[in-house]
């Protein structure tokens, strides 16, 4: 081999060496944590600036050797001040105990300017050929009137070499469409942590997730009777492993719900947040380079009326609905005797149920079921049952009055008594009342006081009182 082969032969390698480097390097990580004052309250039995102080520690413990780490921190010197963004450590190889120590003299207590940080940190990365994943971790939304998603959003259209993860931590509001906006704009991940060790994962998982800007997005959005619907989405891969997720809540700003997947085939789980009913969409996705699978979940409601009537007149009862996909009651509720409430109305999403009704006034009776219903959107489903049932009254008495005995109700084929009850010495409950079923009865007495017994058989018939007195 000639010299000249040589040559391009160690250059090749050198290059191919050079190329193998940056196909491995990891990639740069920038904290970004909330120091306001809302860090002082607890996250279950610890303050949650303790439980940020830990969690990052932990994290640095288990990041590999190599790792260039910085932080940045806001809200944490003055009380109002909406430009309180500091870097306290630039990004630089990883050195834990000077990390320690800043975190150590932290001392939350202002306001929380998480826009401004954002671009901040934006600006720290303009110039960065290395990959960067950022990760805010905030207990609270924007305080400072500023829209901290279109700065992501601006961030990833200049193409920044970055993407941006979100976790909240112990937060209260009832929605946080704001930083699961932040997270799709960042082309990161939102997750939400309660405790030391949910942050502790979220930060690792955080971590983990490779900067691939290869393969394509899940489109999910969601909607019930023409408007924007708030869900849960959850992706797992073909092994049942949580990949990745979020909520489309009913803003616009994340609704549709952006996710980037790696090419794959995966599971993706959608849940209606606070609605009764089938309320959960699956379905595989195949995501190829450069594509963008899309899917409309619509969770379109509709009416589910039930009526119930005993002999003619409205009637109380138990009413349980199910899925047909199975399950616990989707709802429940009583029809009452009411016609403001009979028939009972539920508000179902669209989809398969059966109905379990059950008398609350009847003795005897069986639970009826009433299958094959189609709840359709912006639709009313009616049906209605009547019982049929009679009364029996049971009195006891003797030469010296009423008497007080035990009655038991029981059918000819069964020995288990379908009603019971006692008759007492007062004329208010002696005779003793029972609404049945229609049907044949045997009735069996016995004295409280005395070896007295008896029994006698009876058919109920709708409508009707039968009474027997007893005399001993």
């Amino acid at each position: 081999m000639n010299r000249f082969a040589i040559f391009i032969l160690l250059l090749l390698l050198c290059f191919s060496t050079l190329f193998a480097q940056e196909k491995t390097a990891t990639p740069d990580i920038l904290l970004i944590l909330d120091g306001s004052g809302s860090m002082w309250a607890k996250a279950g039995s610890e303050y949650k600036i303790e439980v940020a102080r830990q969690s990052i520690s932990r994290l640095m413990d288990k990041l590999p050797a190599g790792t260039r780490l910085g932080l940045m921190v806001y809200g944490h010197r003055h009380k109002d001040d909406c430009e309180d963004i500091e870097l306290l450590m630039p990004i630089a190889p990883l050195d834990k105990a000077a990390a320690a120590e800043k975190m150590k003299a932290l001392n939350p207590t202002g306001k929380t300017p998480i826009t401004a940080s954002l671009k901040q940190a934006f600006a720290l990365l303009s110039d960065a050929r290395q990959a960067t994943t950022a990760i805010l971790v905030s207990d609270g939304l924007e305080t400072c009137g500023a829209d901290p998603c279109e700065a992501a959003r601006l961030a990833r259209e200049q193409g920044l070499p970055l993407v941006l993860h979100v976790v909240g931590f112990g937060l209260e509001e009832e929605s946080v469409a704001q930083l699961e906006c932040i997270a799709q704009a960042g082309g990161g991940l939102y997750f939400d942590a309660k405790d030391s060790e949910s942050l502790n994962g979220a930060l690792e998982q955080a971590v983990e997730t490779p900067l691939d800007t290869t393969g394509g997005f899940l489109w999910v959005k969601g909607v019930e009777n023409g408007e924007l619907t708030d869900l849960s989405v959850n992706v797992r891969d073909e092994k049942g492993g949580w990949v990745a997720g979020g909520r489309t809540y009913q803003s616009p700003e994340t609704n549709p719900r952006l996710i980037r997947l790696p090419k794959g085939t995966y599971k993706v789980d959608i849940d209606a947040v606070k609605m009764k009913g089938a309320a959960r969409q699956s379905f595989e996705a195949k995501i190829a380079e450069g594509d963008t699978v899309r899917y409309t979940a619509d969770f379109s409601t509709g009416e589910l009326a039930i009526g119930v009537t005993r002999n003619g007149e409205l009637s109380d009862a138990t009413i349980n609905v199910f899925s047909t996909a199975g399950g616990p009651a989707v709802a429940s509720g009583r029809s009452y005797r009411s016609a403001a409430n009979n028939p009972k109305v539920f508000t179902l999403t669209a989809g398969a149920y059966f109905v379990e009704i059950g008398s609350a006034e009847v003795k005897g009776v069986d639970k009826v079921v009433i299958r094959d219903i189609q709840v359709k959107g912006n639709e009313r489903a009616s049906f209605s049952h009547e019982f049929e049932s009679g009364t029996l009254k049971v009195g006891v008495r003797n030469a010296s009055g009423l008497v007080d005995a035990i009655v038991r109700i029981i059918r000819p084929d069964d020995r288990a008594p379908v009603a019971q009850g006692r008759t007492y010495t007062h004329a208010g409950n002696n005779p003793k009342a029972f609404e049945l079923a229609t049907g044949k009865y045997k009735v069996e007495i016995e004295q409280i006081k005395g070896a007295g017994k008896a029994s006698f058989e009876i058919e109920i018939k709708k409508g009707e009182t039968a009474e027997k007195i007893l005399e001993w």
